[in-house]
């Protein structure tokens, strides 16, 4: 597994490439965020419509991701999506299934059986 993994099973070479899919699900069709203000990237600066400014593209999708992730981090399709193993959030400090993060043990065999295969069913 390569650590650039969302909840909702796919992995991703990169961490620009998660945080473009957790964008993808989650950005509203009119940009609007939960504070109620559009934000939108202003190039070349690195800058969002609603004023606030970046030092590089990571802390641009940083801002985006805050202004337009859920508080239960379900996207658009209907599905559950954060950084971290199948089913349990990293992203969220919290299983998506609503039990107690686990022990780094257990972590450790979670990633070990999701790198082999994943069922979909959380094991808490």
């Amino acid at each position: 597994m390569n650590g650039h993994q969302c909840s909702c099973g796919l992995a991703f070479s990169a961490t620009g490439e998660l945080a473009d899919h957790l964008l993808e699900v989650f950005t509203p069709q009119d940009d609007i965020g939960h504070d109620g203000k559009t934000h939108v990237e202003w190039s070349p600066n690195l800058a969002c419509s609603c004023g606030f400014s970046a030092a590089n593209p990571a802390e641009l999708d940083e801002h985006f991701l805050a202004a337009f992730s859920p508080p239960d981090a379900i996207g658009r399709d209907g599905a559950r999506h954060a950084r971290g193993l199948p089913g349990h959030t990293a992203y969220l400090g919290e299983r998506a299934c609503g039990a107690r993060p686990a022990s780094r043990r257990t972590i450790a065999a979670m990633r070990r059986a999701a790198s082999r295969s994943w069922s979909g069913v959380c094991a808490a």
